[in-house]
């Protein structure tokens, strides 16, 4: 019964590579058998293609398409021409007509991306690896056979177990979600406790690689939208609200960098824990909202802690333990990371809570902007 529990849940948690790898495999049979009824002599580039194309997503699998079609065809022409104008009957004039081929086709693939296979498939079309075929048999075999391969990948992608690269983005924004609470909760109770943050390094850096992979995804959501494969929300505003979000933290990092006295630390304590598990609980229900594509929870738990965060504050000013002349000073050097001092970083920490709470009602609105368009 555990063993059969904990397959259950492996193939629950790997879904998704799952379903990629039943794609791949149907894309990569397809083509070869398309490859084999046209009957082409290296129809293995076909099956090679159908696999390299289809990515994770529609949207990725449409894009790497594209780029191999147009690729094989510029190497295909610049291969075709250096091989009917230059003579390569000899090992010599073989290496210089492959240097004539592939300098301007590497170029090409330096300034635009989308001619990256351009420099391999001329060099196939000039060393003619099949003898029996001209320099035209030849680029035109080789244009057939990745034109399959990519139309097999795209095909696939759109009707074997279809993932959609919006969804995806949903799952995405809910991940970063998730590790940006994780980093906000060790950043204020570390602030509130009095000591440095431990972990923060490996979550930022965590942080960082779930951002990169929602923009990637969001690009590939946009070029859904452009194919019209797609009705869903243009998907940049959630990447732009999570990298807000991301800067919201930094700036909290800056000023949890060195510990508070323990005099402010047992002042600012039980409002910055309130404050934390409030936040986090936010972002954590944000987070699976995306995921469920439902309404965003409510932001009044926060609200309520921002509010005794800053009565604490100012208190502590009142009081006259932290200076008032410190206020703009704090203000301005925060955004640099250059706060000196407790008051300094608590005011820089204030100022970085203030723009938490801004980015938090826009999460909010992006939360309940993708629940609009639930299917």
């Amino acid at each position: 019964m555990l063993i059969e529990n904990g397959l259950t849940g492996w193939f629950t948690a790997h879904r998704a590579q799952l379903l990629l790898s039943l794609r791949v495999t149907a894309a990569a049979l397809a083509a070869f058998g398309l490859a084999t009824a046209f009957d082409l002599p290296q129809g293995y580039w076909s099956v090679f293609t159908a696999i390299i194309v289809l990515q994770g997503s529609v949207g990725g699998s449409v894009n790497a398409g594209r780029d191999w079609f147009i690729g094989t065809v510029g190497g295909a022409f610049v291969g075709l021409i250096v091989a009917t104008l230059l003579p390569h009957d000899d090992l010599a004039k073989r290496a210089i007509a492959i240097a004539v081929v592939v300098a301007p086709t590497a170029l090409l693939a330096a300034l635009k991306p989308s001619f990256r296979v351009a420099p391999i498939t001329g060099v196939i079309v000039v060393l003619g690896l099949n003898p029996e075929l001209s320099p035209l048999q030849s680029a035109v075999d080789r244009v057939l056979e990745i034109a399959i391969g990519s139309t097999i990948g795209v095909a696939i992608s759109l009707t074997v177990f279809p993932a959609r690269a919006h969804r995806l983005v949903a799952q995405a924004a809910a991940d970063a979600l998730g590790l940006c609470a994780a980093l906000l909760s060790v950043l204020l109770e570390a602030v509130g406790a009095g000591v440095r943050p431990r972990d923060a390094d490996a979550l930022h850096t965590a942080l960082r690689g779930a951002l990169t992979r929602l923009e990637t995804l969001a690009d590939e959501a946009v070029r859904e939208r452009r194919a019209r494969l797609s009705t869903e929300p243009d998907p940049a505003p959630i990447a732009r609200t999570l990298r807000r979000l991301r800067s919201d933290l930094v700036m909290i990092t800056r000023a949890a960098d060195a510990p508070l006295p323990p005099e402010l630390a047992s002042r600012m304590a039980a409002p910055l824990i309130h404050l934390s598990r409030a936040t986090v609980a936010f972002l954590s229900d944000s987070a699976a909202a995306f995921r469920d594509r439902k309404v965003a929870p409510d932001l009044a738990g926060v609200a309520g802690a921002m509010a005794e965060y800053g009565a604490a504050f100012a208190a502590l000013r009142q009081a006259g333990t932290v200076p008032l002349g410190t206020a703009e000073q704090g203000t301005v050097q925060q955004a640099t990371g250059q706060a000196d001092g407790a008051p300094g970083r608590l005011f820089a920490l204030g100022f970085a809570l203030e723009q938490l709470s801004e980015n938090l009602r826009d999460l909010s609105s992006r939360v309940n902007e993708l629940a609009q368009t639930r299917r």
